[in-house]
């Protein structure tokens, strides 16, 4: 594990200060929901609806943040010779709060940038209750220490969506109030310091030398250990988006980090850059056609933030930009498009891609006025031509023996269930077969290695293991793995990469969240 040790995208002196003032005005969480549907029980597939649909997908998205969080497997703050003061903040943040005992005991930093690859085996016997304890939930080893920017960008938006969960709902049979607000308070300092180490003015995984005042560049990866940056061979469309897409939603917040002036220009010159960089036969040659949804739906959450807000007064001539770009690349879709069906290359999943597409058009239409008509069609054939409805899963359009399914494609076919439950027409159809594909396919497939209690009956037709029984000495911490496949003549899901990787992990998690609180109240239940 790396220590952030403030080299190359450290905080300053006066940020540190901001951030400790910032723990006195933690403000009281909202109501909070209770754990996985089910609560020891199966459930009927009549009895799991889209409430139990979303409240399962808030809980999954929550587990794999909050076990990278905690992991050690990464860039941790605050440095070595600081952690002596972290006791301080968690105190202060605990008043603030309004507690007797912070709700997670013997923290002393948190993980603010994932190594792009890791193995979450537990180093020793994980304890969760009655309050989890961070020194038992570092992962045993990580053997990939380099850093990502698609991964670690995902990283920071997901602290920050959850963060904003926590305070938006929750369970009275799992936290109190006051135990939301300190975590929500939390992951949200977690999130700008991630920001800052990261994309903050030295980022260490911002490309300085290619830079100038309009434009942000990224490396390719970053090694913490020796310091070192390593140039991308080509900008890498989905890092840009998942780039972009971060800083917008943290140019929404402002922060004891960063304020919200400085992370919009952030912001204006990641969509700078991808104006500059990107068409559409160059994001497909880089990222498969199903980038182009990714790229969109970031260009729209860039559009969407500089709406009535003041931090991007500056910004006219990249929203400008913006509006082009998106206008281009929705063309381009329609060029690809045969009644609503997406051409997509060989080796891509084909309904991730059609929903990945399909919610980058609903996003566009919303922020940027482009064709809501198109993205409607797009979504439709999600359903028409996909759906399995005997499997209870989206087919992959190969047609083979077996169906192959990563977490980022699980990611973007839940993005692609969000966006199609905008549109009156396929919303009913959205509540028949999201929780289907929760419980069957994210559930059923063990995409999801473990949970923190129970989702499902042990021993029940579709369960995951708790996450100190899910493997390896000690257990597994509660995050997807990347990769499972379904073989239709056994008809049995198998994990065919065992691995977890940030750049899609969190993309997944990000997109379990907004899925989770899709129309505001996301989900209540008995």
């Amino acid at each position: 594990m790396t220590r952030f040790d403030g080299t190359g995208g450290g905080l300053t002196d006066s940020s540190r200060r901001a951030v400790l003032r910032a723990t006195a005005s933690v403000g009281a969480g909202a109501l909070w929901l209770a754990g996985p549907s089910g609560r020891g029980r199966a459930q009927e597939p009549s009895e799991y609806g889209i409430a139990e649909a979303r409240e399962t997908a808030y809980w999954y998205a929550r587990y794999n943040v909050e076990s990278v969080l905690w992991s050690g497997a990464g860039v941790e703050y605050p440095p070595g010779a600081e952690r002596a003061s972290f006791p301080d903040l968690v105190d202060g943040l605990r008043e603030g709060a309004e507690l007797d005992r912070p709700p997670i005991g013997g923290l002393t930093s948190i993980t603010i940038a994932p190594d792009a690859t890791g193995e979450p085996l537990y180093g020793t016997r994980p304890t969760f209750e009655p309050r989890p304890v961070a020194p038992t939930l570092v992962w045993e080893w990580s053997w990939d220490h380099r850093l990502e920017p698609e991964g670690v960008a995902w990283a920071v938006r997901a602290s920050l969506l959850l963060a904003r969960s926590l305070r938006a709902f929750g369970a009275p049979e799992r936290e109190s109030e006051a135990e939301a607000a300190f975590l929500g308070a939390l992951y949200e300092l977690a999130s700008w310091w991630g920001l800052a180490y990261a994309f903050g003015p030295d980022g260490v995984l911002r490309n300085l030398a290619e830079e100038n005042d309009d434009r942000l560049s990224l490396v390719g990866e970053y090694y913490p250990e020796t310091d070192e940056r390593v140039a991308a061979e080509a900008p890498e469309p989905r890092a840009y988006a998942a780039t972009l897409w971060t800083l917008s939603d943290a140019a929404t917040a402002g922060s004891p980090e960063f304020d919200r002036e400085a992370t919009a220009t952030l912001a204006s010159a990641t969509a700078r850059t991808i104006v500059e960089e990107f068409d559409a036969p160059t994001v497909v040659d880089r990222g498969g056609v199903g980038a182009l949804g990714t790229v969109l739906a970031a260009l729209a959450a860039y559009a969407a933030a500089t709406e009535g807000n003041d931090a991007f007064a500056a910004a006219d001539d990249a929203l400008e930009e913006v509006a082009d770009l998106a206008a281009a690349l929705v063309d381009a879709v329609a060029e690809r498009t045969d009644d609503g069906r997406v051409e997509t290359q060989e080796a891509e999943h084909r309904a991730a891609v059609q929903a990945a597409v399909g919610q980058g058009l609903e996003r566009a239409s919303r922020a940027l006025g482009t064709d809501a008509d198109v993205a409607e069609d797009v979504l439709a054939v999600l359903f028409e031509e996909y759906w399995n409805d005997d499997l209870g899963t989206f087919e992959d359009g190969r047609r083979e023996m077996t169906l192959a399914l990563t977490t980022r494609d699980a990611g973007d076919i839940v993005g692609g269930l969000t966006a199609a439950g905008a549109f009156e027409a396929l919303s009913g159809t959205v509540e028949e077969v999201a929780p289907r594909f929760v419980e069957e396919t994210i559930t059923g497939s063990r995409l999801q290695r473990a949970q923190r209690w129970h989702a499902a009956e042990v021993g029940g037709e579709r369960w995951i293991p708790l996450a100190e029984e899910s493997g390896g000495t000690y257990g597994q911490a509660p995050v997807f793995y990347e990769a499972v496949t379904y073989d239709r003549e056994y008809e049995d899901w198998t994990v065919t990469d065992r691995s977890f990787r940030p750049a899609s992990g969190l993309y997944a998690a990000c997109q379990l969240d907004r899925f989770a609180r899709a129309d505001g109240a996301p989900f209540e239940t008995d």
